[in-house]
């Protein structure tokens, strides 16, 4: 099985539909999961999944 996730506002909190925010979560913020993903991903993961991600974020970040 593949599971093929988005990452920002998926595994991460960006709020990414707004670009000033986007920056600020990215660069000046601690990393925030979004509640619930990690054990899911874990999981997921227990169960040999596996994993492909996209973004349509700046490749740089």
């Amino acid at each position: 099985v593949s599971i093929i996730s988005d990452i920002d506002d998926t595994i991460k909190v960006t709020h990414a539909i707004s670009r000033t925010l986007l920056l600020k979560h990215t660069f000046y913020n601690c990393f925030e999961p979004i509640k619930g993903m990690n054990d899911l991903y874990q999981k997921w993961h227990e169960r040999k999944c596996q994993f492909h991600y996209v973004s349509a974020s700046p490749w740089q970040l």
